[in-house]
């Protein structure tokens, strides 16, 4: 592992929150990168079912 925590930019062609098996995969993927001290930006092209603002946290109840 780096010495030093990274920045990593991902992005996913779907839209989030999502039943995909792949979305599953991206986020769980992720979540683990960044318990390891890294951090991540995750860039996707929208956010089902409202607005911005609260993505983070619709996403996180989506995916556990």
């Amino acid at each position: 592992m780096s010495p030093r925590p990274l920045r990593i930019g991902y992005t996913c062609h779907d839209a989030l929150p999502s039943t995909h098996t792949n979305t599953q995969q991206i986020i769980w993927t992720l979540s683990e990168v960044a318990r390891l001290g890294h951090t991540v930006d995750l860039c996707v092209p929208a956010i089902r079912g409202g607005d911005a603002a609260d993505a983070g946290a619709r996403i996180a109840r989506h995916y556990g």
